[in-house]
């Protein structure tokens, strides 16, 4: 009687489990269906302020034109201004939004702030002045006649 060597059958079955559990431990840790979002604001750096009018009547609005750039892809957006206001002065800080999210890619390429208006609202009469904070700890000063 011829003797039948069961060992190959047992050895392919052991390299089939063993790809199984190799193929569910990496599908299992790519998490192909979460969704997370790391997005953040963070402060820009201003290259120049213009007040749009040469003057301005108390109590009206006070344009200010901002030039900057915002990021280096097109998930950098402007977010927002953070304006703290007192009788005579305005402190402004530009805030911008980074977009990092799970599957979500950016194109790159240089993003602007062209011309962004804020507006202010100075009460008195005299020399106004706009403080733009940097994110280097740096300021830009501009000043303008309240009448």
């Amino acid at each position: 009687m011829k003797k039948i060597n069961y060992r190959f059958p047992q050895i392919r079955i052991q390299i089939s489990l063993l790809i199984l559990v190799i193929l569910l431990i990496i599908i299992g840790s790519c998490n192909w269906f979460a969704s997370w979002d790391d997005s953040f604001d963070y402060q820009m750096k201003i290259d120049s302020i213009a007040f749009p009018q040469s003057w301005v009547n108390a109590g009206d609005t006070l344009k200010v034109a901002f030039w900057g750039k915002i990021g280096d892809d097109d998930c950098c957006s402007f977010a927002r201004f953070n304006v703290s206001s007192s009788a005579d002065t305005s402190k402004i800080a530009v805030m911008a939004h980074k977009r990092v999210q799970y599957r979500v890619f950016c194109n790159s390429g240089v993003v602007m702030l062209d011309e962004k208006i804020c507006s202010i609202y100075p009460v008195l009469e005299g020399t106004y002045t706009v403080i733009v904070n940097q994110p280097d700890g740096s300021k830009i000063e501009k000043q303008i006649w309240i009448h």
